[in-house]
């Protein structure tokens, strides 16, 4: 949002907004394990590693798996989900 090529957690934590459903201090454990300089700010070569590690490795450690929030395997839905179950009725 301030255009210097870098996104610090407050630009992290409005994806958490725009996506949903992922709780704030989950999106800030997942900028921390991003930020794999610590210098508090993710760059084009940090977003790069991410971007690869989520779609390549199953480690829910690694970094990457964590660039929308915890790593869930494909059988664990979403909080968004989980937190609307008693609403949904089998049809």
């Amino acid at each position: 949002m301030d255009d210097d090529g870098l996104i610090g957690l407050d630009e992290y934590l409005l994806l958490s907004q725009a996506i949903g459903g992922v709780p704030a201090q989950q999106m800030k454990e997942a900028f921390h394990r991003l930020d794999r300089d610590g210098n508090g700010t993710l760059d084009p070569a940090e977003i790069d590693a991410a971007v690869v590690e989520f779609f390549t490795s199953d480690d829910p450690n690694a970094p990457g798996n964590w660039l929308y929030g915890p790593f869930r395997t494909a059988a664990e839905p979403p909080p968004a989900i989980l937190n609307n179950r008693d609403r949904l009725q089998t049809v």
